[in-house]
């Protein structure tokens, strides 16, 4: 029997971005977030975005996703500024000399001698809306010296 996406029944083939958002719904492993002590709170629901849009368009498109609390933590900003760390490519595909080092790409996970090898980033900023921002109030009109005229 074929499984999804397989044979032409009307239905389109799964593309590797199908793949990956129904392995991040369903994944085998618990996933983390940077290290194993960090798995994240809520089930991970990506969205799949298809067509020419760069990396940092899609994400700068993409609404703010960080805790409730984190967000209210800002109400008073409407628009907040996060940075991102994109991976330096060439267009073959191979990485770009210039940029930030670091030495993060796993090689080994032997617990005894775990292994990192060094890869090049770009650091960026976009802006996203901030759904809890509260809308600053006008400052009430105040003239300290009012009081004086006609005296």
């Amino acid at each position: 029997m074929a499984g999804p996406g397989v044979g032409n029944c009307g239905r389109r083939r799964l593309d590797d971005q199908d793949r990956l958002a129904i392995a991040l719904r369903a994944p085998a492993y618990l996933p983390y977030l940077g290290r194993r002590s960090c798995p994240p709170v809520c089930p991970i629901e990506p969205a799949v975005h298809r067509g020419e849009a760069g990396l940092e368009r899609v994400l700068a498109e993409e609404p703010w996703r960080a805790a409730d609390w984190c967000q209210k933590r800002r109400s008073h900003q409407e628009r907040v500024e996060l940075t991102m760390l994109l991976e330096a490519l060439t267009g073959d595909g191979g990485t770009q000399p210039l940029g930030d080092t670091l030495r993060d790409q796993p090689l080994s996970f032997d617990p005894r001698h775990r292994r990192y090898a060094l890869r090049t980033v770009h650091s960026r900023t976009v802006l996203v809306a901030n759904a809890h921002a509260r809308p600053r109030r006008a400052a009430p009109a105040h003239d300290p010296t009012g009081h004086l005229e006609g005296a």
